[in-house]
């Protein structure tokens, strides 16, 4: 993890990252406003380019939101915000891609408004609809690792990794839309927010510490679905036997928002940090 080539990405370091569940997409502003809807979120800001209340951006990812917005909303669904390290590997695998898809430099891979970007450099005015930059997903399948919205983790921020990380600013990763140098969305690369920022470059999405089988068992619900309010099971009988669950069946079931991570994030080969 980290890179040589700027102080807060020192050292290069191996970090153990236990098995854990990361959504596949960035959340969308219909799944916030859902929630928002509920009861259990805040709104969004709606300033410029923010995409709650716009129409034809339900597909895009939420932007707008806080630090704490963010994490109200991964809670709301039995999930939380992913750490820097869990970020960092599921967008550069084991081997240290530079760029969730390897390392060529990007163009055509991402929603940015760099060079080779489906719209030309500079003519970027906005989010793209989540996961329709294929091309660019990252070793585990995952989308928008890479531009979009910058997203929101659960760590603190600190000057170098050998330092204490501060809550007062929190860590944000992958580059977003308005973005045109190729160095702000690479893997390696880290910025912060105060915990009370709403930017419209920056958004969030969910992950979850995935559960051992023995906990699967109990509960067969995939790893990363949110849980779901009823029907209740109706009232039985103390004499009456306990109804069989399909377990084999439902474990088997796939997830198709989220994916399954497992091992151990090494040490990443040097790559520098990118500022505007």
């Amino acid at each position: 993890m980290g890179s040589n080539e700027y102080d807060d990405e020192k050292p290069v370091h191996p970090v153990n990252v236990g098995a854990f569940c990361m959504d596949v997409m960035e959340v969308t502003t219909d799944a916030y406003s859902a929630c928002v809807r509920a009861g259990r979120c805040t709104p969004a800001d709606t300033s410029s380019n923010c995409n709650a209340g716009q129409a034809g951006r339900g597909n895009h990812p939420i932007n707008c939101v806080n630090w704490n917005q963010a994490t109200a909303h991964c809670t709301s669904l039995g999930k939380r915000l992913p750490t820097e390290e869990e970020w960092e590997y599921g967008a550069r695998g084991s081997e240290g891609r530079k760029y969730p898809w390897g390392d060529t430099e990007p163009g055509a891979q991402l929603c940015w408004d760099g060079n080779g970007n489906d719209l030309g450099k500079g003519n970027r005015k906005s989010t793209c609809t989540v996961g329709s930059y294929p091309a660019g997903k990252s070793p585990f399948g995952l989308m928008d690792m890479a531009g979009n919205v910058w997203e929101w983790t659960a760590s603190g921020y600190s000057y170098d990794y050998s330092k204490t990380r501060a809550s007062a600013a929190r860590v944000n990763r992958g580059g977003s839309w308005n973005n045109d140098n190729p160095a702000n969305v690479r893997g390696a690369n880290r910025n912060r927010n105060t915990p009370t920022n709403r930017n419209n470059n920056l958004g969030f999405r969910c992950a979850r510490r995935r559960r051992s089988p023995t906990e699967r068992s109990r509960s067969p619900r995939p790893c990363s679905a949110a849980p779901r309010p009823g029907p209740w099971p109706k009232a039985r009988r103390a004499d009456e036997p306990p109804p069989r669950l399909p377990v084999r069946r439902l474990r088997r079931r796939r997830c198709p928002w989220s994916v399954g991570l497992r091992g151990v994030g090494s040490g990443a080969r040097g790559i520098g940090h990118g500022r505007k």
